[in-house]
């Protein structure tokens, strides 16, 4: 058992995000960060639907969706009239593309959800230096109130892209700075007509802006662009310098009147080869960063702690090996080296500026946005509906028929649950993991997830087969037409699915032994 806390450094989205989880579990958990309150900036903009997914249980996705708009589509223009929109609207699912939230306003929101397990964010208090010991990790920190020694089993090192944690264990942070004139800025702008469920991208011969609606008149601007003058780089773009970038290469006639926030913007691309050092655990931007392009960082690291977080807590409580932490590298790097890859080819299409490739950008996007194979390809990679765990270790193979299976996430399917029509994903709230029957057990079904009884609870959800309740439907993505159960994990990722109790017992037996 678990009887000391576990230290997780760092209180942006992804920290919150992993002590709340923890926190859900039962686990005890400290969270600290350096900064004397949370962010008030706007910063990461876009939270996508896998996200919305993962957090539910600790922060309703409705708190997400009721107050700020969904990205309904994204908009291509050549700087003097749009010539493709990509639709982010898919059919047959139940939960929104994404919203577009300020980050501030996504931290406050993570934050009433780790204030609902009843713990705080130690203020003003950071990292001096650590050291492996026989039980973990031996830290010292400086609060307000000095400096203090602590002792904690596993510490999560969640501090960003300058991470001391990681710097203090010496890894090495492969990767390049991509060279270029980048540009972030908040606008305040002399309209509030303008739509805010779409991203626009604007290409045009100077280089490429990106605008993303905060609210009606608030905007977040993101350029790439050579009409910045080099000795700028290392300076914030005055309104005139921005007002230029929108008169000369957007279709937007607007005016800036403020400038609340800006910033010269330098584009890296690394990531560090190993997520797990004996008890130390990366996630976030500490393992791995990459351009804006696509709006993927804070996103992939939520998920990096929501995948963590169960893992973690079965493993400090003892009821599983500490070998299962080795699936958190095996499934979460993989992802984060294809989001790398993936955005740095998205700023590389959005930077280059020569004629041919304008022509063959605009020629490509205008077909891939009207062939729906295609655009529904696009469309997923954005919101992330694209990566699996099927090849990880705890994957595995579809069942015969199967739209999904062991490693994918668990399908947003609309379904009737209590008579209001919901997203399938509502099924899997529990504390711990979930098992769905679609058919009566011959066998008392295990009530913890894990082995010999032990582990996370486990809620046994009876699942109506009748077509009108959308259960039938369900049944059908997993192979169980005939009936069957599904073991779900934490994360709301696909286990198992078999046509017997057994084969739940036998999957948690074999990969969550202690």
């Amino acid at each position: 058992m678990c009887d000391q806390p576990i230290l997780v450094v760092g209180a942006g989205p992804v920290g919150i995000t992993a002590a709340a989880m923890l926190a859900r579990f039962d686990v005890p958990v400290r969270i600290i960060d350096t900064a004397a309150a949370a962010t008030t900036q706007s910063r990461a903009l876009v939270v996508w639907r896998r996200t919305l997914e993962v957090l539910d249980p600790i922060v309703s996705r409705h708190r997400f969706l009721d107050s700020h708009p969904v990205v309904d589509a994204v908009t291509f223009s050549n700087g003097r009239r749009t010539f493709a929109q990509l639709s982010l609207r898919q059919d047959g699912r139940a939960i929104p593309g994404g919203v577009f939230i300020p980050q501030s306003q996504t931290e406050s929101l993570l934050l009433e959800g780790l204030a609902s397990f009843g713990i705080e964010v130690e203020r003003e208090t950071s990292l001096v230096s650590l050291s492996e010991s026989a039980d973990g990790i031996e830290a010292v920190l400086q609060t307000p109130s000095g400096t203090e020694s602590v002792s904690t089993p596993w510490l999560v090192a969640c501090d960003g892209g300058k991470s001391l944690v990681r710097r203090t264990l010496d890894l090495d942070f492969p990767g390049h700075t991509v060279s270029g004139n980048y540009v972030l800025a908040d606008m305040v702008i002399d309209r509030d007509d303008e739509r805010l469920d779409v991203l626009h991208v604007n290409f045009a011969k100077q280089g490429t802006v990106v605008l993303f609606p905060i609210d009606q008149r608030l905007w977040r601007i993101f350029a790439v662009c050579d009409s910045l003058a080099e000795s700028r780089q290392s300076q914030a773009p005055t309104i005139a310098e921005l007002q230029q970038l929108i008169d000369t290469q957007t279709n937007r006639d607007w005016t800036i009147e403020s400038v609340p926030w800006s910033t010269p913007y330098h584009v890296n691309e690394r990531q560090i080869k190993q997520y797990v050092h004996g008890p130390i655990v990366l996630a976030g931007d500490a393992a791995h960063i990459h351009s804006p392009a696509g709006g993927q960082g804070m996103n992939i690291g939520i998920q990096d702690a929501a995948n963590l977080a169960w893992k973690l807590a079965l493993v400090a409580k003892g009821d599983s090996s500490p070998a299962l932490m080795g699936t958190y590298q095996a499934e979460r790097h993989p992802i984060g080296k294809k989001v790398v890859r993936a955005s740095s080819l998205m700023l590389g299409a959005i930077s280059k500026k020569n004629l041919f490739v304008r022509l063959m950008r605009r020629i490509l996007l205008g077909l891939a946005t009207r062939l729906p194979p295609i655009r529904k390809k696009m469309a997923s990679m954005l919101t992330e509906d694209v990566p699996t765990y099927r090849s990880g270790p705890l994957g595995g193979r579809r069942r015969p028929g199967a739209t999904h299976g062991p490693g994918d996430f668990f399908p947003d399917l609309p379904l009737q649950i209590s008579g209001t029509l919901s997203s399938a994903t509502d099924l899997c709230r529990g504390r711990g993991g979930t098992i769905l029957c679609f058919s009566e057990p011959t066998s008392t079904p295990p009530h913890r997830f894990g082995a010999g009884g032990r582990g996370l609870d486990l809620e046994v959800v009876d699942v109506d087969m009748t077509e009108t309740q959308g259960g039938a439907l369900l049944a059908k993505a997993f192979g169980l037409c005939e009936g069957g159960f599904v073991l779900v994990r934490p994360d709301c990722v696909i286990a198992t699915a078999g046509e017997a109790m057994a084969d739940i017992e036998d999957w948690m037996e074999i990969h969550l032994a202690s």
